[in-house]
This record gives C-alpha cells, structure tokens and sequence, in this order.
C-alpha cells in the first residue's frame, strides 16, 4: 500500500497501518516529512507529554522514549 503526503494525517495513517502489519511506502514531495501545511497551520499538535521521562521509560522502554522526546 502506498500513503501519498507526509503529513500529520498521513505519518498517522502509515504508522497505524505499519503496526497492523500491512506492507506500506510514504510518499512525500518534500525532503522531510511533517514540513508541509501540517508544520505551517495555525493548528497545534501536541503530544500531552506530561509524565516524567522515567515513567515513559518503563511503560514504553529506554530507547522509544528517548525518541519520542527528541521528536
């Protein structure tokens, strides 16, 4: 399956269809994802990241927390 547009919408897609299991390509115009309208809108995303680092890590492990709060 191919997800056209690196967006917010369609990183979201990708990586839900990923995690399904689906084989899936992104395709986006732009050298880096997330840089379209989604990082110009008015429109805030966030991520709720109001826990304490170390409790991420151990819901979630060492290395995704640490990149997740990189990203």
């Amino acid at each position: 399956m191919i997800v056209v547009g690196g967006g917010l919408a369609g990183i979201g897609v990708t990586t839900d269809l990923a995690k399904a299991g689906t084989n899936v390509a992104l395709l986006e115009a732009r050298e880096q994802i997330g840089c379209g309208w989604t990082g110009r809108s008015l429109g805030l995303v966030s991520l709720g990241l109001g826990d304490h680092p170390a409790r991420l890590a151990s819901s979630m492990g060492r290395a995704d927390a640490v990149a997740l709060l990189r990203f």
